[in-house]
This record gives C-alpha cells, sequence and structure tokens, in this order.
C-alpha cells in the first residue's frame, strides 16, 4: 500500500470531518451557509460534467428528455440531501450529524486501507476498479469501531443519555454500506459522462462532489431513521 495515498486520503477525512465539526458547533446559520456553499459548488459540478455528456450525446443521437430529465434527477438529489443535513442539525442538534460523519469519513478510509493491504476479489469493476469486497468489509468494521468510540465519548459527555450499544454499531454497519453504495453510484456517472473527477476544487482530491458522494445517500437515510423513530438510532 501507498503510505502517501493513505496518508492523503486520511488527512482529507480528517480535514472535512473538523470542518464539519466546526460548522456544526457554530450554530444553525453557519450549518446552513456552509450547506448553502457546498451544495452551490456540487451542483456546479454535476451541471458542467452531466451537460458536456448531454452536448455530446445529442450530437451523436438527437435524443435529450432522458438526459435533461437524468441533469434535474441529479440537482434534486442534491438539493435535497444538503436539506436533510440542514434539517436534521436544525432539529436535533450536534451529536447525530457528528456521529454520522465520522462513521461515513471511517468508511472510506477504512476502505482504502483494507482493500489496499488485502486486495481480493472486486467490488464493481466495471464501475470503480480500484473497490475491493475485503475494503467494504473493512470500511464497515472501521464504522462500527469509530461509531462505539463516539457513542462512548456521547455517554460520557452527556451521562443522562441512554447509549444502545449494539444499535450504534448495528446502524454504523447499515450506513457504511449506504456509503458505499453513493460513492459506488456517483462512480458510475463518472464512468458515464467519462470523466475521472467531478472537478478541481480540491486540486488532487477531486471536487466537492467526490468528497461528498458517500455522505449524501447517508443524510437522507438518517433524516429518514429519526423521522420515524424522534430520536437518534444509537438510544433506540
Amino acid at each position: 500500500m501507498k503510505t502517501d495515498v493513505f496518508s492523503s486520503r486520511a488527512a482529507v477525512g480528517f480535514v472535512a470531518a473538523s470542518v464539519t465539526v466546526g460548522v456544526l458547533l457554530a450554530g444553525p446559520i453557519a450549518t446552513t451557509l456552509f450547506l448553502s456553499i457546498v451544495s452551490a459548488v456540487a451542483s456546479q459540478e454535476w451541471f458542467s460534467q452531466s451537460t458536456n455528456w448531454r452536448q455530446e450525446k445529442n450530437a451523436s443521437s438527437g435524443s435529450g428528455v432522458k438526459t435533461l430529465s437524468l441533469i434535474v434527477s441529479g440537482f434534486v438529489y442534491l438539493i435535497v440531501a444538503c436539506g436533510a443535513f440542514v434539517w436534521l442539525h436544525y432539529h436535533y442538534g450536534f451529536w447525530p450529524i457528528f456521529w454520522l460523519t465520522c462513521c461515513v469519513v471511517a468508511t472510506d478510509v477504512g476502505a482504502l486501507v483494507f482493500g489496499r493491504a488485502i486486495g481480493g476479489p472486486k467490488l464493481a469493476l466495471k464501475i470503480s476498479p480500484n473497490k475491493t469486497l475485503a475494503g467494504l468489509m473493512g470500511g464497515v468494521a472501521s464504522s462500527v469501531g469509530i461509531s462505539l468510540l463516539v457513542v462512548s465519548a456521547l455517554a460520557a459527555w452527556c451521562p443522562d443519555i441512554s447509549v444502545n450499544y449494539p444499535a450504534a454499531g448495528a446502524f454504523a454497519a447499515i450506513f457504511a454500506f449506504v456509503a458505499q453504495g453513493g460513492d459506488l453510484m456517483l462512480s458510475f456517472f463518472k464512468r458515464k459522462f467519462d470523466v475521472k473527477d467531478w472537478g478541481t476544487a480540491l486540486k488532487s482530491h477531486g471536487g466537492v462532489l467526490d468528497r461528498i458522494d458517500g455522505h449524501m445517500p447517508c443524510w437522507l437515510l438518517l433524516a429518514v431513521v429519526m423521522l420515524v423513530g424522534r430520536e437518534p438510532p444509537y438510544v433506540w
């Protein structure tokens, strides 16, 4: 495994988590402004790459309705996902989003570490050749581990909160699978649009959309879980 690749990915994950923590602690207004910027940049990346692909496709096939529907659907997905993040923070505060962010970042870093260290069967060769089943399971294990650490810190920080450790582990595993699914979905569209990265906002790490691809479906799922259960899944 290339140490520099791991260090770089880990550093980006740490910075992303740190920025998220800072924004969440700053309050709902800061969170809304931050997510507005994130969604604007990500939308621009989606628009740029998808419209370039649409122009090429229309030039060869003359069909525009399906491609336009795809572009619009991408916008809706982005806006609703970012809106779910803001809604979660506004109604439930710091800890649920912090917990989820840690789980998704751990999934990403764990998948990279275990995937490169172990190798083995590919997860989705045609969509993302570097992803492996070992990486997927390593990402899930990492998510579960960090979830238990975070809720342990929560229990120590807020003794009046009754933490459900089995639920925290189980939901962390679920969100790890969802995060990997979100990553693969956006990788599929990168293949479809014939691009390596969504943008260059983060230099060698691609665009904003490259960094939040696994987070967005998790924001949506956590919003649904909270609507149903009325409280974070780690206290169910």
